[in-house]
């Protein structure tokens, strides 16, 4: 069994917490294989977005797979 996530929200710390943070603690108290789509082009500039970066790879080293 399996899940996909659209996690079409911009990675960031809100009050102390990563907002992502939620996903990656119910993913942990859950057995079943996590696939979050991540939409990291969409916003403005050309450069690489080094929040996107560490975020994604939280979700990596959580074991949540990631398409985007």
């Amino acid at each position: 069994m399996s899940t996909i996530i659209p996690l079409y929200l911009y990675p960031e710390v809100i009050n102390g917490v990563h907002n992502w943070e939620p996903l990656i603690n119910a993913y942990k108290n859950n057995s079943i294989k996590v696939w979050a789509i991540v939409n990291q082009n969409s916003g403005p500039g050309s450069a690489v977005d080094t929040n996107y970066q560490t975020a994604i790879a939280k979700l990596k080293t959580a074991g949540i797979n990631t398409l985007g």
